[in-house]
């Protein structure tokens, strides 16, 4: 029986990535389909969807114009119109039965391609409004789906269903903490901990606030800190000016994988940006301060 190709399309950030990688591990279980996942071949991309077995990753152009100079806009333009071209090209040689969208600059090139060919369009979204791009998509999707029940948002969304995040196997049924998660991060049991989190990308401001207050905090708790790339040689010299003792208690990572399982098992408060990673956090029945983005 010849394999049905589906298109799953989530790029550059965490919070398109991961729940991307989430629904492609599950649908490769199937012997019916062909599943194709497609980013912009950013590093957080390589990270997970190189962990697929029976899945094919592609790589498509696309530039984000939100902000910027006019110079910046017209690459953003000419990236999206190259990326445009790509995705006519995929669709035609792997003939899509059905294109998912997780949001994001980085889908709409394929979602204008999809809608050229006929292709039927699926779109989640995470927050509790619609981005940009699902916006634009959704005047023509199949179907939209919410991660929160539609009353929740603000605007008439046409063809929506509330279905709930997407989440990775291991937040579906949670295990325990144990002495070994705690010993991923060198700390000790019968200190609290706390998971600070800013994102795939990190948050400037949650990263200065953490990092302004560590030496009157750590002599009395555990921090677990995910900086995001940018901040990470910050928070590492601010590590290396702590007293030695303290340095014990400060973990800093740019971005959590596998090991984000285990900090939450461990945190007694997770304090983060209230990105789709909430839900995760929530699976895990964590307390939680979270903090809006500005």
């Amino acid at each position: 029986m010849k394999k049905k190709t589906i298109f799953l399309v989530g790029a550059d950030t965490g919070g398109h990535v991961v729940p991307t990688f989430a629904l492609a591990k599950e649908l490769e279980k199937s012997k019916k389909l062909r599943i194709v996942v497609i980013g912009v071949g950013s590093e957080i991309e390589k990270k997970f969807y190189q962990k697929l077995n029976d899945v094919q990753y592609l790589k498509i152009m696309a530039g984000k114009s939100q902000f910027g100079s006019l110079l910046s806009k017209i690459s953003a333009f000419l990236k999206s119109l190259i990326g445009f071209v790509q995705s006519k090209y995929f669709i035609i040689k792997y003939q899509p039965k059905l294109i998912f969208l997780k949001g994001n600059y980085a889908t709409l090139p394929m979602a204008m391609a999809a809608r050229l060919f006929g292709r039927p369009v699926i779109i989640h979204e995470s927050d509790a409004i619609l981005g940009r791009s699902n916006r634009i998509v959704s005047r023509f999707a199949k179907k939209v789906f919410l991660s929160y029940p539609e009353e929740i948002y603000r605007e008439k969304i046409r063809n929506a269903e509330f279905c709930g995040p997407i989440l990775r196997q291991e937040f579906l049924s949670p295990k325990e903490k144990s002495d070994a998660d705690y010993k991923i991060f060198d700390f000790d049991k019968n200190l609290p901990t706390v998971l600070v989190l800013g994102g795939s990308l990190g948050s400037r401001s949650i990263n200065q606030a953490t990092i302004s207050i560590l030496d009157k905090v750590l002599p009395d708790c555990q921090i677990i800190h995910q900086t995001g790339e940018s901040d990470l040689k910050v928070a590492n010299e601010a590590r290396i000016k702590l007293e030695e003792k303290l340095r014990q208690h400060y973990y800093i990572s740019s971005f959590f994988d596998q090991e984000l399982f285990s900090a939450l098992r461990v945190a007694d408060i997770v304090i983060s940006r209230s990105g789709s990673g909430v839900f995760e956090i929530a699976a895990c029945g964590k307390a939680v301060i979270l903090i809006p983005y500005p």
